[in-house]
């Protein structure tokens, strides 16, 4: 998360200067796009490791859970 801001900042540094507000406006819109983004692939990644984890204490098979997992991520 730290390397992620740090590269935000100097984007938004070298945008401004190429592009002036214009590019500033397309970049701020689109850095809260790519933080929807990759704040659903981190729901989706957590929340397969805390199924499967459930599922392994279980001792239930590996392949159900992962199985299940994207079985109820595709049909939402």
């Amino acid at each position: 998360m730290i390397g992620n801001s740090c590269y935000i900042l100097a984007d938004t540094l070298f945008v401004s200067k190429a592009l002036g507000t214009a590019g500033l406006l397309l970049l701020n819109f689109f850095i809260n796009v790519f933080s929807i983004i990759q704040s659903i692939g981190l729901m989706i990644g957590i929340g397969g490791a805390t199924q499967h984890s459930i599922k392994e204490q279980q001792k239930s098979s590996n392949n159900s859970s992962f199985t299940e997992f994207f079985s109820h991520t595709h049909s939402s």
